[in-house]
């Protein structure tokens, strides 16, 4: 008894498998499912958080309309590459996947991720897992997909032998194309073959481009250089000959002030040696004065002591003669003072002059050392300018930079084909 409620139960869940829609099987098509599909490409084909959210909403509903239907999952996989959301797209893919292991065109979806990445291991591992799902061979239903697939691989396979030769291994490659070709019947290795050339055709093109607008580039940079190198040695010239002259115009400076220097020294000698002359003159008079003074004042004091008449009469008379004696050697001394302030006048001329020469030739040698400064600064601009002038040309320029990026990515020859699966989601809804 228990044995057959056993098997009762095996049959009945059998049953129930049997009845039951699986994920792989689309659900009936109506006109929900399709305008929120359609609502869903259309909006989420806008750039941006605005088109994502919308995408995201009418996916939400299409999946609640039909659970089992995996248009929904693949048309928001397409917008979230559309939006270059790869790692969304990524486990979008990975869910489509789950649940249909032979649907080929997630399976490109994820590899040219991958490809895109620079994760090259990881997308021959999904190639090789592509090719275990690959269509049974005279499928007539799978034409179109095969060809489909077998364009993308030979691609896939183009890029990694060519652009991006040396990041897998030759011999697993070489494994990898004979997994594939294994699977692959004439048409799909015909599809295949001239893929591969394709790419590996464009790569060596755009490799031929490069050099040759690097070559050109390289032409017109060592033109450059060496109009560069003409200028700089003339500039080089320039500076040394205003060196000169600035070097002339120093020592003509110096030599200018140290004549009128030179000659005002002398002049200030013969000033000095008149004033002491003048000094020299005028101290015994300067002596006689003061002799005279006191000689006035003590024949002046007897004559205001005596009492007799007569001997203050003859004191005072010595007094006046003294008098005029002083006032013969104050004139005297008054001449040789106005000479002696005279001189001096002359002598602070003199001076004057002194400074006014060094503050000229002092003001010359800054201005001109102002210049060897600039001179300096122009010999060092033009030494690095040199230098580069002298660095061998390269030719890489901004526009051999985006030829030669252009080269080394996977979009360069394979850009996955958003559109046409737009246009193949919404077409398949009848």
């Amino acid at each position: 008894m228990r044995k057959s409620n056993g098997w009762s139960t095996k049959i009945l869940i059998v049953a129930l498998l049997a009845v039951l829609p699986t994920v792989n099987v689309r659900a009936a098509d109506n006109a929900k499912l399709k305008a929120e599909v359609t609502a869903l490409l259309t909006d989420g084909w806008t750039l941006g958080p605005d088109g994502l959210a919308a995408a995201r909403g009418h996916f939400e509903t299409a999946r609640t309309t039909a659970p089992t239907d995996l248009r929904p999952l693949w048309a928001m996989a397409v917008t979230e590459i559309r939006q270059r959301r790869y790692a969304d797209a990524a486990k979008t893919l990975d869910e489509i996947l789950e649940h249909d292991a032979a649907h080929l065109t997630a399976w490109q979806a994820k590899i040219w991720l991958s490809m895109v990445a620079r994760k090259y291991d990881a997308a021959l591992a999904d190639v090789e897992t592509l090719v275990e799902h690959w269509p049974k061979a005279g499928d007539s239903s799978e034409v179109e997909a095969r060809e489909d697939a077998s364009r993308f691989l030979g691609r896939v396979l183009g890029y990694l032998w060519g652009p991006a030769t040396g990041k897998v291994a030759d011999d697993r490659l070489t494994e990898i194309e004979q997994q594939i070709e294994a699977k692959l019947e004439s048409t799909d290795k015909t599809a295949f073959t001239e893929s591969r050339g394709t790419v590996l055709g464009k790569f060596t093109d755009l490799q031929d481009k490069t050099e040759t607008t690097r070559e050109k580039a390289k032409a017109e940079e060592e033109k450059s250089k060496e109009q560069d190198r003409e200028r700089l040695a003339a500039e080089k010239q320039n500076v040394n000959a205003e060196k000169g002259t600035i070097d002339q115009q120093a020592n003509l400076a110096r030599a200018t002030a140290q004549s009128q220097l030179q000659t005002l020294a002398t002049a200030l000698q013969a000033l000095d040696a008149q004033f002491n002359q003048l000094s020299a003159r005028a101290a015994p008079i300067q002596a006689q004065i003061a002799s005279f003074v006191g000689q006035e004042q003590l024949l002046i004091t007897r004559a205001n002591s005596t009492k007799d008449r007569f001997e203050k009469s003859d004191l005072l008379n010595q007094a006046q003669a003294i008098a005029a004696l002083r006032f013969q050697a104050e004139a005297a001394y008054a001449q040789l003072d106005a000479q002696a302030r005279g001189v001096n006048s002359q002598r602070q001329a003199n001076l004057q002059q002194q400074n006014q020469v060094n503050l000229a030739y002092q003001g010359e040698m800054k201005r001109l050392g102002m210049k060897a400064d600039t001179l300096v600064k122009t010999e060092k601009r033009i030494s690095g300018e040199l230098k580069k002038a002298n660095t061998a040309a390269t030719g890489v320029t901004a526009g051999v930079r985006n030829l030669s990026t252009t080269s080394a990515v996977f979009v360069t020859y394979y850009d996955f084909p958003v559109e046409r699966e737009k246009r193949r989601i919404i077409d398949s809804f009848k």
